[in-house]
């Protein structure tokens, strides 16, 4: 019993340090982000960040980091007009090569393509 208990609280922290982090990145998506900054945020060694957020979400950090700003540049792209470079901008890319690239791996395809695909035009 005394075990389980022991895991049981041990489970709970690593999902709160992972929660913290997952709120940071939301609410800092457009700036750059690394793990060392997160990890000062949450109060972690960024090495052991790492291994909390992989254990607890299935993802890296930094592979985190890119789906949520690629959700929000679907987002923008089926919700505005703005330039696929704007968006890029907004979304924390400050490389449009870097976001085109990372958009096509993620999503599947490209941003123009998906924005033709989810707009009524």
């Amino acid at each position: 019993m005394l075990c389980s208990l022991k895991a049981s609280k041990y489970r709970k922290r690593l999902s709160s340090f992972a929660a913290k982090a997952i709120n940071y990145i939301q609410n800092n998506y457009a700036s750059r982000l690394t793990v060392a900054d997160i990890a000062e945020y949450v109060h972690i060694h960024p090495s052991y960040l790492s291994y909390v957020f992989k254990k607890s979400t299935g993802q890296s950090v930094n592979g985190f980091i890119s789906f949520y700003r690629i959700e929000i540049a679907k987002q923008l792209l089926r919700d505005t007009e703005d330039s696929i470079t704007s968006i890029a901008i907004k979304t924390g890319f400050y490389d449009s090569q870097h976001f085109l690239k990372i958009f096509k791996k993620i999503a599947g395809v490209t941003p123009s393509a998906y924005r033709k695909e989810h707009t009524n035009s």
